[in-house]
Parts: structure tokens; sequence; C-alpha cells
């Protein structure tokens, strides 16, 4: 049987290799999101007395979705060179996922698992969104598309070059995200679709930003991400407004959850941790795959 005891070291090249076994950081950090993103759907779907066989599928559902769309928009983009090497398209440990497509994909995958089980979709989504920024921020720490030259003190220098580390602004952005829907989420009640829409406004806003600093082909006056999250915003302000019109229009509506019905006992919010600890938490954990990703760039590991 392999030892496992042997310590993290980088290999020729600049892998990580745990005894016998070759990683790479950009799985590490692809693995750890999808964790923490269903631990956090997990927990949150416990509170609301959601069925745990609907959580596994969800899972199952939009994570494929999410992965094959983010793969596919991002071959379609790159075709030529995945035209030249078609062998590359399935190599998914080289990275290379589009963030727009993952989301065009991850609904799908949403929308399937819902029409499984009967549940409501926009339920659903809204129980998603919080943990897709999540996933995401974590996520970012081994992502390898660095953005334009820069002589900012905290540039990053790639092959001897100081760039701008736009994952670090993305995670950011998208650890603020998370903030906000989680404690949106915990919350008064309020129409299914919300998170879900506010994700989009938010998310889309969010890698707008980022596009200024992103090599990126340009399409006008904007580069083809920003019209993309354009679009995004468009949606989710829309939804959003949407949502209010309907809203104002009828009487409140009794809660809904995935079984059709949330308990009256899941709308009292729970005490949770104490404001500080949350506090902490908030403020440390960025800062932790912050330095993280900093670590990582200088030790060269992909």
């Amino acid at each position: 049987m392999p030892s496992l005891e042997g310590k993290l070291e980088r290999d020729g090249e600049s892998h990580m290799s745990v005894g016998p076994f070759h990683l790479t950081f950009y799985g590490l950090a692809f693995v750890a999101g999808l964790l923490a993103a269903f631990l956090w759907v997990a927990k949150a779907a416990a509170r609301r007395g959601i069925s745990s066989d609907f959580v596994y599928d969800l899972a199952l559902w939009a994570t494929g979705g999410g992965v094959i769309g983010a793969r596919a928009v991002h071959v379609v983009l790159e075709w030529p060179t995945y035209a030249a090497n078609p062998e590359r398209i399935l190599q998914l440990q080289q990275g290379g996922l589009a963030w727009h497509g993952g989301l065009i994909g991850g609904a799908i995958g949403v929308w399937v698992a819902t029409r499984r089980h009967g549940v409501s979709f926009l339920h659903a989504a809204d129980l998603v969104a919080p943990a897709l920024a999540l996933g995401q921020a974590i996520g970012r720490v081994g992502c390898d598309i660095f953005g334009k030259s820069s002589t900012l003190p905290w540039a990053v220098l790639v092959n001897g070059q100081r760039v701008h580390p736009q994952q670090v602004y993305e995670l950011l952005v998208d650890w603020v995200i998370f903030v906000f829907l989680s404690r949106r989420s915990a919350g008064r009640p309020a129409p299914a679709g919300t998170l879900l829409f506010l994700y989009l406004l938010l998310a889309s806003f969010g890698r707008f930003w980022v596009e200024f600093f992103r090599n990126s082909t340009m399409v006008g006056f904007f580069s083809d991400g920003q019209w993309a999250s354009l679009v995004g915003m468009l949606l989710g302000a829309v939804g959003l407004a949407g949502l209010a019109i309907v809203e104002r229009r009828r009487k409140p509506a009794l809660g809904a959850g995935v079984a059709g019905r949330e308990s009256n006992a899941q709308k009292t919010p729970s005490r949770g941790m104490a404001w500080y600890l949350r506090a902490a938490v908030d403020v440390g954990t960025p800062l932790l795959l912050t330095a993280i990703y900093y670590w990582r760039v200088g030790a060269g590991l992909h």
C-alpha cells in the first residue's frame, strides 16, 4: 500500500506531490470550492426541512451542468487552439472554464433537478445562489488567468512581468456577494427568485469591473466578457423589478420550500454565532484565501 505520509512538495512540473500522487493546485481549489458550496447548501436545506435526496440530486445536476457549460463556452471562444489540439478539450485539469457558460449550464442543471423532484426552480436557485458565490471565491485561488501589466504594489510576477492579480479581485468580489446573499437568505423571507436575481446582478457587475484588468478581446467600447456581463446585469435588474411588481400586486404568499412548503419554525431566525466571530470569519476568510493565492503564485504551483 503506497505511503501518504510524505510532505507536500513540488515536482519538476510545478505540481504538488503527496507520495505517488500528483495533484494540481487548480484541481484542489476547484474541488474545495465544490465541497464548500455543497456543505453550505446542505446546511441551508436542513434548516428549511428540505429532503437530502433532492440536495444530492441538485448538487449532481448543477455541478455537471455548470462544468459542461463552462467548458463548452471556453472551447468555443478558444476554438482555434482546440481545433489544432482536440484532445485538450477534455483535459479539465489544465483549466479553462468560462464563468458565463458555467452560469448557464448550472442553471440548466438546477432546472433538470427541480423537474425531477417537482420543485420550484426559483426556490432551488435561491438555495444555490449564495453557495455558488462561495464556491467561486475559493476556486479563484487556483486560477491561472492573469491580468494586464501593472506597477501596483500588489501585482504578481508572472513570466518576468508584473501583472494584475485578477483572481484576487474576483475572489474578493465573490466573497462579498456570498456574505451579502447568505445574510439575506437568513433574514426576512423574500419572493422566490430574489437571491437568484441578486446574484446575477451583483456577480455580473463584479465581472464587468474585473474585465477592465483582463486581457480580453475588445468588441467596440467593451470586451466580450463585459458585453455578456451587461446582459447579466440587465436580466438581474429586470428580474428583481418583476418580482417587486408581482409582490406588490398580490397578497403575501405563504412560504414554500422543496416539498412545496417551509415550516413556520424555519422562518424564525436562529441566533447563530456571535457577531464578532461572524465578523472575524467574514474578514479573515478572504484574507486567508488571498494569502494562499500569493503563496501559490510565488511557489509556481499550478
